[in-house]
């Protein structure tokens, strides 16, 4: 059985929990730290100095913690889990796909865990990469990307930054989130009434 090492794990890390991790802060960057120094200034009642002095040291606490998460995730033993149970997925429910499509999954398996995210399951892969790895015309790298996405085996997250993903753990994960909302329908007359017109769109459909 997979180890739930991904799930135990987020996947994305907020503006906020990047902080001191950016490494290029642009003007825009800086003028958005700007106002979260200005708006923490306020809601606490320090300078700003004090403030910068506070968000940069929990900035620093934060990226210690980070880096903790993501060094656990990314063992070799952790990556290799990953590799294993993403590969016996796509040799059986992604049998279908077109041998280039599993071609370049193939090859973006074989750099897992170098993701700037936490999760083990990030990429970081050229085309050029791509092209150079599998053999490939650049046209069938990225149409087959595209097959692979659309399939929900790979997600772009960023240029270059792709997301391995077993389209089977997806469904199952949101189905399960779905089931357990304590109150589903907010207004049950109008889903009743949209309930009505389903089946008469369904009755239509079928004659």
């Amino acid at each position: 059985m997979r180890k739930p090492i991904a799930r135990t794990l987020p996947t994305r890390l907020t503006w906020a929990e990047r902080g001191r991790l950016e490494k290029h802060m642009t003007k825009s960057g800086s003028n958005a730290k700007k106002q979260r120094i200005r708006a923490h200034a306020h809601h606490t009642g320090l300078t700003y100095r004090e403030a910068a002095r506070t968000m940069d040291s929990a900035d620093l606490e934060r990226e210690a913690r980070i880096a903790k998460m993501r060094e656990w995730a990314h063992r070799p033993e952790a990556l290799a889990d990953e590799r294993g149970w993403y590969l016996r997925h796509l040799f059986e429910e992604g049998d279908h796909l077109p041998e280039y499509v599993k071609a370049c999954l193939y090859v973006l398996l074989d750099r897992l865990g170098t993701g700037k995210y936490i999760d083990p399951c990030g990429v970081q892969c050229t085309l050029n990469d791509l092209v150079a790895a599998t053999g490939l015309a650049i046209r069938t790298v990225e149409e087959g990307l595209n097959v692979a996405r659309a399939h929900g085996w790979v997600h772009f997250t960023a240029a270059h930054e792709y997301e391995l993903r077993v389209p089977s753990e997806q469904i199952g994960m949101y189905e399960s989130f779905l089931s357990k909302v304590s109150d589903p329908v907010r207004d049950r007359s109008a889903y009743h009434w949209l309930q009505e017109r389903i089946a008469r769109s369904r009755h239509n459909t079928e004659e």
